[in-house]
């Protein structure tokens, strides 16, 4: 399992205070629940720059097992960033598992687990186009979930490019997650997948949560940290907006839990709704 932590915002902004060095970070939380979590192994995370120009995306990928901590592009900022930390038995796991994961300008993680991957885990690759089939790698379920997300988004929209309508990205995540229960439900399970999910492509940001607990909150002004002392925002910004996902709030903030079996969605202009799963008509 993993804890995520997804930040995108109107502007590059730090966000290594509230993923290490906050009273409630990711670290200090696994220390907390007995998790033996090396801090130096277990990471992942993508981080959006921005653009500098228009329609240029940039993205700066940290190694799987470089500590978060000690990488610089944290602290300069960041307009959109997916972060995980493995929470397993000692932190570490085969480096092919290790979130986020990334095809061309898209970032997935996954938290928590799909019942009986291992028996349903042919017909998520039938259902794959070949092109994402070929490309997986491991064998987590978190890695499957991702091509088949991308492989009903081509279907839909016709491609996975950075132009895709937001409401096609909302559908193809909304077959994946409705697929993935009935495969697991035919299998006669009488556990329910408990999951969450972060996936972004810079212009849209989703997240998904079903039966793990996740939580979000947004932010209209640049405040002065509490713990370093400093706007972690470039430059005051009077249209300066943010939104954040996370396992477990990591700040004294109004967190809001994310609805069961609900897809938060942030678009364009970081407007969140939040849309329930089961009224989504399969298509």
């Amino acid at each position: 399992m993993s804890r995520l932590y997804g930040h995108i915002a109107s502007a590059p902004t730090r966000i290594d205070c509230r993923l290490v060095k906050a009273q409630q970070s990711m670290i200090r939380r696994s220390y907390c629940e007995g998790r033996n979590v090396d801090p130096a192994f277990g990471w992942g995370a993508a981080v959006y720059r921005g653009a500098e120009e228009a329609n240029t995306e940039r993205k700066a990928f940290y190694h799987p097992y470089v500590p978060i901590f000690e990488s610089r592009s944290m602290q300069e900022g960041a307009q959109v960033a997916i972060a995980s930390l493995l929470t397993g038995p000692g932190g570490k796991s085969d480096r092919r598992s290790v979130h986020p994961f990334t095809f061309e300008t898209w970032t997935f993680a996954m938290t928590g687990a799909i019942e009986n991957f291992q028996t349903i885990r042919r017909e998520i690759l039938g259902e794959m186009t070949p092109e994402f089939r070929r490309k997986v790698q491991g064998g987590s379920d978190p890695e499957h979930v991702f091509y088949l997300f991308l492989s009903y988004l081509k279907r839909s929209a016709g491609s996975t490019s950075g132009d895709a309508p937001i409401n096609r990205i909302r559908e193809a995540l909304t077959k994946s997650i409705l697929m993935l229960n009935q495969w697991s439900d035919r299998t006669g399970t009488k556990v329910e997948s408990g999951f969450g999910i972060i996936v972004t492509n810079r212009r849209a940001f989703m997240a998904y949560r079903q039966f793990l607990p996740f939580y979000y909150t947004t932010r209209d002004t640049i405040e002065i940290c509490p713990i370093c002392a400093r706007k972690h925002a470039p430059e005051d910004d009077p249209h300066y907006r943010s939104v954040v996902v996370t396992c477990s709030p990591t700040t004294l903030e109004k967190w809001k839990k994310i609805p069961d079996r609900h897809i938060l969605m942030a678009d364009p202009d970081l407007v969140v709704s939040q849309i329930p799963v089961e009224e989504e008509e399969e298509s």
